[in-house]
This record gives C-alpha cells, sequence and structure tokens, in this order.
C-alpha cells in the first residue's frame, strides 16, 4: 500500500486544532507532533490562513512551523529511498525524527490510564461492570500491561474483537463494549492525552466482520461420557471440571472462576446454594441451588478454583472432547453483512465454554422447570433467555398429546 504522509488536526480541550504530521505506511502509522496549535477554522489541511490581519504574524510563525516539520519528514523519506530504494517504515521515521533530541510525544499507557480512569469515576460511569470486563480483556491480552495510544490501529481493534467472538459474545455486546471503550478513547482526546483518532471509523467496519451465530451444546449422553472420561493430562481434567459445573449451575466461566468459599451457603433444610455478583450485567447478585454434580466437584477443590484464562480454557476444552471421541459434524451458522453461511465441523471444534450456560437452560426448560425460575438463576430477562434455549423431541411430543 502507498505510504500516507500529510497533517492532520483535532480539536483539544480549549477548542483549538492541534496540528500532527500523520505517516501510513504498511498498515502502520505514526503521528508527529508539529507544535501549532490554531483555532480550527484557520487550518485547511495544509497551512494555516486566515482573512484576520492581527494574526498575520502569527499566521508566518505556524506555518514556518508546519513547513519545517514537513520538509524534515519529506527529507527523511527521500533520503531513506535514495539509499535503499524503499519507503522507511513508521518506527525508521520516527527514529530519524527524534534522533537529534526533539521531544518526543509523551507514551501513555492505555491500560493503567483506563484502570485509573474507572477507579476516578468509580459509580458516576453506566454500566460499570462492562468497562471492568473491558479492562480484563485488556489486561488479558496484554499480559506485559504496555498498550499505547499509538498502538489503537485497526489492527488493533480486529484482535480485540477476535478476542470478544472466541468467547463468544454476540454483535450487540460487542458493539456495547466498542461503545464504552471509545467513550474513554473521546474523553482522553478531549482532555489532550490521545492525539489519535482513527478508531472514530472502526464501528463503520465491524459489519463487516465475521460473527459465529448459533451455539453448539452437547447431549446428556455426551456429557455423561465427558464426566466420566480419565484423562492423562491433569489439565484437561481441571477444564473438565469447570465446564461441568458451568453446565450444572449455568455460571459463565468469569463467574465459575471467580468464586470462592465465601459464595456458598446452606438453608435451613440443609440444601447448598451460590451468590454470585455476575460480571455481564448490571444485577447486584443471583442466588443459584448448587445440585450434586457440581457440588462434588466443588468440594474436590475446596470451592475455590486455580485461575486460568478463557482462552487457554477453551483450547483445553477443544482437546478434551476431542480425545472423548465427540466428533459429530454440526452445522455452524456465521453471519457476514447481511448473509448468514453455513459450514460443518467437528463437534468438538464447536463447543466452547459459553455453551455451558446453553446446556444449562436448554436441559432445565425442557425438564419442566419454570422460566420464570430459571431466568432468576441465569440472570436472563425474557428477551435475552430465548437464545439459549434448544427445543428437544419432548416438547414435540407433549404438544401433540395437547391438542386431540
Amino acid at each position: 500500500m502507498k505510504p500516507r504522509f500529510k497533517l492532520k488536526g483535532y480539536t483539544d480541550a480549549d477548542g483549538l486544532s492541534v496540528i500532527y504530521l500523520y505517516y501510513y505506511n504498511k498498515e502502520k502509522q505514526t503521528f508527529i507532533d508539529t507544535g501549532v496549535k490554531t483555532k480550527p477554522e484557520y487550518f485547511t489541511g495544509t497551512s494555516v490562513t486566515s482573512k484576520c490581519a492581527d494574526i498575520k504574524q502569527d499566521q508566518e510563525n505556524l506555518n514556518n512551523l508546519l513547513r519545517t516539520c514537513m520538509n524534515k519528514v519529506e527529507g527523511i523519506i527521500l533520503q531513506h529511498k535514495l539509499k535503499y530504494q524503499i519507503e522507511p517504515t513508521v518506527d525508521i521515521l520516527r527514529e530519524e525524527y527524534y534522533k537529534d533530541g526533539e521531544k518526543q510525544i509523551k507514551e501513555l499507557n492505555v491500560i493503567d490510564l483506563y484502570e485509573n480512569w474507572i477507579t476516578f469515576k468509580g459509580s458516576k460511569i453506566r454500566n460499570t461492570k462492562i468497562f471492568t470486563t473491558i479492562l480484563k480483556d485488556l489486561q488479558e491480552l496484554y499480559p506485559s500491561g504496555k498498550l499505547y495510544f499509538r498502538n489503537l490501529d485497526n489492527s488493533f481493534f480486529e484482535r480485540l474483537v477476535k478476542y470478544w467472538q472466541d468467547v463468544p459474545i454476540q454483535n450487540s455486546t460487542i458493539n456495547k463494549r466498542l461503545s464504552c471503550f471509545k467513550n474513554f478513547l473521546k474523553k482522553q482526546t478531549e482532555i489532550g492525552n490521545n492525539e489519535y483518532q482513527f478508531f472514530r471509523n472502526f464501528r463503520s467496519e465491524l459489519k463487516n466482520l465475521n460473527t459465529r451465530v448459533n451455539i453448539v451444546i452437547l447431549t446428556g449422553e455426551e456429557l455423561k461420557t465427558f464426566e466420566t472420561h480419565v484423562f492423562k493430562r491433569k489439565a484437561l481434567s481441571y477444564v473438565r471440571d469447570l465446564y461441568l459445573v458451568s453446565c450444572s449451575t449455568g455460571l459463565r466461566f468469569s463467574d465459575v472462576i471467580r468464586l470462592s468459599p465465601y459464595n456458598f451457603f446452606d438453608d435451613a433444610s440443609g440444601d447448598k446454594w451460590v451468590i454470585s455478583d455476575i460480571t455481564k450485567t448490571e444485577e447486584l447478585q443471583i442466588r443459584i441451588p448448587v445440585p450434586p454434580l457440581a457440588e462434588r466437584i466443588l468440594k474436590k477443590y475446596k470451592f475455590q478454583f486455580r485461575k486460568i484464562s478463557n482462552q487457554k480454557a477453551n483450547v483445553y476444552l477443544e482437546d478434551a472432547l476431542k480425545e472423548c471421541n465427540i466428533n459429530e459434524l454440526v452445522p455452524i451458522y456465521s453471519k457476514f453483512g447481511p448473509n448468514v453461511t453455513v459450514k460443518r465441523i467437528e463437534k468438538y471444534k464447536a463447543v466452547n465454554f459459553h455453551s455451558s450456560r446453553k446446556y444449562y437452560i436448554t436441559t432445565a426448560v425442557n425438564s419442566g422447570i419454570e422460566i420464570g425460575d430459571v431466568m432468576e438463576w441465569s440472570g436472563h430477562t425474557s428477551g435475552t433467555i430465548s437464545k439459549y434455549i434448544t427445543k428437544g423431541n419432548n416438547q414435540q411430543k407433549k404438544v401433540r398429546t395437547l391438542f386431540k
């Protein structure tokens, strides 16, 4: 792709256009501060101009700064092309530009700034748990804790969306999380911390990303095979136990992995319950009955699991299901823009941790449990629970006996 080299500007908190030089090459970009600030109406995209005579001197000084910056960058590109017969990368350009000691734009760590912003805003932020979930996702994607504003290009957002799709979550939830994160970026731009604004157009590209539509679940027989199989690898046994607890309580992976002994209690009849804060919605807590299967597994781990990432758990889950020969071909429906396509893959590749939640809801509803109770235990509303229910043949048999 041909490199781009031009001036751009963004409006700061004082309403002035801060002008920077933008260089794009091979899907990477860099931004160089020109040191010029002016009223937005005076910046034409290439120079500072105005009909006001009283700012003529300032206008000439500002344009001199712009020309100096552009000439320096143009010289670096020309010298590099003459020497190597190729355009310089963004890293080389930036290194050459600042190597003589000129002050570089201050690098701010997005993760640290985002965490501090959530803490500072506190309860004033709407959808607090969504912001907190995004922070955890960023920390998992960047274990080094280093993420800078210049890294937030389209490839970053595509990687973030791909991570959420692999969880998986629905398009509506991805849109909601992107909106929350961009709200943070917008605020940082307004106060001058974020000088890169190409993230604004990413939403229009989201509709072109391939999104999985259906959630594949195990049958009762397959789950029993999975439960009784003896694995040689401890990691597979551990992930199997996590999955079974999720199947028998309806808790999301993110909620199961956070459980501790303090979440459990016995009622007057001796039955065990779990009280959990759920990570996805604004509900404070849900109260779920703990069935014997989940209780047996939880006792083995003293009611607290070891930490493991969602991505790693899904990798181990696929290996475990493959070892159990759960390899029937199943259809996977994907949405790409307005089009829906279908392909068939082995079931062990199609099942993920989120399917355990659908297994719990489907099994409970098809067994005759009141849907209101299932909604209360799963933290769902009537508008969202329907996509988690897969009707079985027993429902078809029942309806045939109703209307004789």
